[in-house]
């Protein structure tokens, strides 16, 4: 067996493994998580927490958002309506981006009890402009709080 070969064969195999993790590296990486807020207002902390769902691109490509929302166990979608005035839809997210959304605890819990008892969150979710849907399940306090008994 020539040695040259043998090099040859090897170099172009790692030559490859190399340009598949760099693509892989290159992929779309989306983190999404779910918790407790209050806002304050010229120094006076609300009263009413808000619950609040982040989503950070953690890879490289650019993420567009264009829906985001809760996943009930009747298998109802609670979808997020946003205020068109405030801030606009879809979005895009670079490299490290994130993007909050919140949910007033008091309204979410009448739109809960609208939907029957026994009624609880499965979890958050944010879709892509691929019909990807990025997931997260919310905290057990924050499921144990919302839910409609």
């Amino acid at each position: 067996m020539d040695p040259l070969a043998i090099y040859g064969a090897i170099v172009g195999t790692i030559a490859l493994g190399l340009a598949g993790f760099k693509i892989w590296l290159d992929r779309a990486s989306v983190k999404v998580k779910a918790s407790w807020s209050y806002f304050a207002r010229a120094g006076v902390i609300d009263k009413n927490p808000q619950l609040t769902l982040t989503v950070i691109n953690k890879g490289r490509r650019l993420i567009k958002l264009e829906g985001a929302g809760l996943k009930l166990s009747n298998g109802t979608d609670l979808t997020y309506i946003p205020d068109l005035y405030i801030e606009q839809w879809p979005v895009e997210l670079g490299e490290k981006d994130k993007k909050q959304i919140f949910f007033d605890i008091s309204s979410l819990k009448e739109d809960l009890k609208k939907q029957g008892s026994g009624i609880m969150i499965e979890y958050a979710w944010f879709r892509d402009t691929t019909d990807k849907i990025h997931t997260c399940r919310l905290p057990r306090g924050i499921a144990e709080h919302l839910r409609i008994t």
